[in-house]
């Protein structure tokens, strides 16, 4: 079944659209306005100053069409709005033309954006950085992600004019994501190239159409890139020590058994099983799509070995490697495997009219409602143990539930091996977790890791039960239960010695985790059926004593009632968000006296830490420092200027912090800073005053600074020195 142009335009607009007005109602200041504020004279800042060298160097075509609105007399809040209008469309686009391509089902396509949404949240953790599809601050990287989802997607459904043409563009809108898209699809097309040799001439043509817009936007970025600081090698190479060291958390070695890293490999594995074990039943635009999620993974798990090298190998030769910071590559793959799921769960499903898929869809999707619901503020769910677990586990039953898995004897022989390495890898892989909270490892990431593994061990010695000599693999089975029963129980008594593991839902994760092998081998001993396919099996077998047809109808009908009930639930969802931003984030010089105080002002403005986002926003001022010491990544000339800020209005050294700004978020730390400006005398501050050229002070409202007050609101307070 291929498409019409006609049916991807329809799938297009209708989900940019719905993306657009959700994006609307869960804006915020937008990232990209910082930015093009410089570049287009709106404030000024000195040509030393750190956040001016890094906006004339981060280059990007949103930067400079937000340049060109705010020159047309844009305002600062309606761009913000119109940016987060279009984080949500590009991202809606993506979901609905992906989910459109895996499972060949319009409506599908159209509802599972809402669907996956509301799910993640407008935030959840990834791999080494947050994936977000709208509703934050990080304009490129909401755009950036879902940007290169779209572009792959594109070309998987044949719409080589369209994809060629944002193919070609990517590099402008995210540098490090348009190298990424780039090289995912040369190896995608090469991994197949007589079938792609047909329509390689079309494509390559807008690409290049592409490349000429990404060249023009590269060009004008470098012909404002002038006249930077020249730093020695030596001076640099502390700079760089210390950011990597001290500084950015984007630049830590990647957590391998994270929540995020789970689901990034969750994003590998379904592929590899449907390109494998489903190639009759897969579309053939499908493949494209499949095949990025494995070039991604290969790359990003190929180049991130650098997160590991010592400080001196890695500044000296792999220095530039790291920071395009590769294991953000992971995110596509984590944010691919919902995508991959819910497009093959309605796929299968609707293969000859599959029952036994339906409700395995069914039961997945409410399942993640439901707990997304009840744990809405706690938890970002994606990252949850119980939420991964049902991920993987409902593909796992998917997998060996369906019947082209079972159409020969070689088949079932194939299917075995693989399942005994899968097996055997995740009981190594959990029993090495089992250790981690008595060897000083993270309790949470080892529960969500357990639980998954868990579940893969368990699936696959259920398919072992029915395929593979009954008697071998459930003593197998009972092996790895009984060790993990022996791990669960020393936890127990570990729980003086490490209360994190012991909060208000720690204790329900451990019972799950542990004794889930209990359960496992009841299962396993009295019936012939595994965990979820138990529960298939079951409402299966009743059901069809009334009607298979009814059963059937009943599935589907429950399947877009989940998908109604989450659009409901996110435009709930959204409305709050927007009620919440509008009384509280929008605040600018226009409705907030403090904001308009320092609007007439003059100069830069010195802000404490928690105080300094968005002033230059909302009161169109500079400020000294402008709150990310990740700055340096794109501005690393700028080290020693930054230094002398820290050091002189904040009382840190950037080469040297205090541990206290190591463990508080990879920022100057608030309660250090506070030590130092409430002991300040006015001599000190009129110092500080001078050198830096600041008159303002803003500092949080309980600080209690030597300095006359101008103006409060009820989070900050703004001072002036005299």
């Amino acid at each position: 079944m291929s498409f019409k142009r006609r049916e991807i335009v329809s799938i297009l607009l209708l989900s940019g659209f719905f993306g657009f007005c959700l994006g609307l109602l869960n804006a915020r200041y937008q990232a990209v306005i910082d930015y093009a504020q410089v570049l287009a004279g709106v404030v000024e800042y000195p040509h030393s100053n750190p956040f001016y060298i890094a906006s004339i160097k981060a280059w990007s075509l949103l930067t400079q069409i937000c340049v060109v609105l705010l020159r047309l007399g844009f305002s600062d809040k309606v761009l913000s709005f119109l940016f987060s209008g279009l984080a949500g469309m590009i991202s809606f686009q993506a979901l609905a033309v992906s989910v459109l391509v895996l499972s060949r089902n319009k409506i599908f396509a159209l509802l599972s954006p809402f669907f996956i949404f509301f799910i993640h949240g407008t935030w959840l953790d990834g791999v080494n950085y947050p994936v977000s599809l709208m509703g934050t601050d990080g304009t490129f990287g909401m755009i950036g992600l879902s940007f290169l989802l779209l572009v792959i997607a594109l070309i998987s459904i044949g719409r080589y004019g369209l994809g060629g043409l944002l193919l070609g563009i990517s590099p402008a809108i995210h540098p490090t994501q348009g190298l990424w898209c780039n090289l995912i699809v040369v190896i995608c097309i090469l991994w197949d190239f007589s079938y792609h040799r047909g329509q390689l001439k079309r494509l390559i043509k807008y690409v290049f159409l592409g490349y000429l817009i990404t060249a023009g936007s590269l060009v004008y970025q470098l012909s404002i890139a002038r006249d930077l600081p020249k730093i020695s090698s030596a001076i640099l190479y502390e700079y760089k020590y210390a950011l990597i060291t001290y500084w950015s958390e984007h630049l830590d070695k990647i957590s391998i058994f994270s929540g995020g890293m789970v689901r990034a490999m969750l994003g590998l594995i379904l592929p590899l099983w449907a390109l494998r074990f489903f190639k009759n039943i897969v579309p053939q635009e499908a493949v494209f799509l499949l095949r990025s999620f494995v070039a991604a993974f290969l790359i990003a798990a190929a180049l991130s070995f650098v997160y590991w090298l010592p400080s001196e190998i890695l500044i000296n030769k792999f220095y530039s490697l790291i920071m395009i910071q590769p294991a953000r590559l992971f995110n596509y793959n984590l944010l691919g495997s919902m995508v991959i799921l819910l497009g093959s769960l309605c796929l299968l499903s609707g293969f000859k009219d599959n029952r036994q898929s339906y409700l395995n869809l069914t039961i997945f999707m409410i399942i993640l409602t439901f707990y997304r619901f009840i744990n809405n503020d706690n938890y970002h769910l994606a990252n949850d143990s119980l939420s991964i677990g049902a991920m993987f586990l409902s593909s796992l039953a998917l997998i060996t539930s369906t019947s082209p898995l079972r159409d020969s004897k070689k088949n079932v022989s194939k299917q075995r091996r693989a399942w005994l390495t899968l097996n055997l890898s995740c009981f190594l892989m959990t029993a090495f977790l089992c250790s981690a909270p008595f060897l000083g490892g993270i309790s949470r990431e080892a529960f969500i890791a357990i639980m998954v593994l868990s579940i893969g061990i368990l699936l696959s010695s259920r398919f072992f039960s029915m395929n593979a000599g009954k008697s071998t693999f459930r003593g197998l089975f009972m092996v790895e239960g009984v060790f993990f029963l022996i791990c669960g129980s020393l936890w127990l008594l570990k729980k003086s010695e490490n209360p994190v593991l012991f909060d208000r839902y720690s204790l329900i994760k451990l019972m799950s985790v542990s004794y889930l092998y209990f359960i496992g081998i009841l299962i396993l001993l009295f019936s012939r059926f595994g965990f979820l396919l138990a529960i298939v099996s079951t409402a299966g077998n009743f059901l069809k004593r009334v009607s298979e047809k009814i059963a059937l109808n009943a599935a589907k009908v429950v399947t877009v009632s989940i998908l109604g009930l989450s659009i409901v639930l996110t435009v709930i969802m959204s409305f709050y968000n927007f009620k919440e931003n509008a009384s509280s984030h929008f605040r600018d010089w226009t409705n907030d006296a403090l904001y308009k105080k320092l609007y007439e002002g003059e100069g830069l403005v010195l802000a404490g830490p928690r105080t300094y986002a968005w002033i230059n926003v909302r009161a169109r001022r500079p400020v000294l420092y402008y709150g990310t010491p990740q700055l340096l990544i794109y501005a690393l000339e700028s080290g020693p200027e930054l230094n002398r800020i820290f050091k002189g209005a904040y009382g840190v050294d950037f080469l040297n912090p205090p541990h206290e700004a190591l463990v508080t978020g990879r920022n100057i730390p608030a309660d250090f800073v506070r030590g130092v400006w409430e002991s300040r005398g006015l001599r000190q501050w009129r110092k500080v005053g001078r050198e830096f050229r600041v008159k303002d002070v803003v500092a949080v409202s309980d600080w209690k600074i030597r300095l006359p007050e101008i103006s409060r609101n009820d989070r900050f307070v703004l001072y002036s020195i005299p």
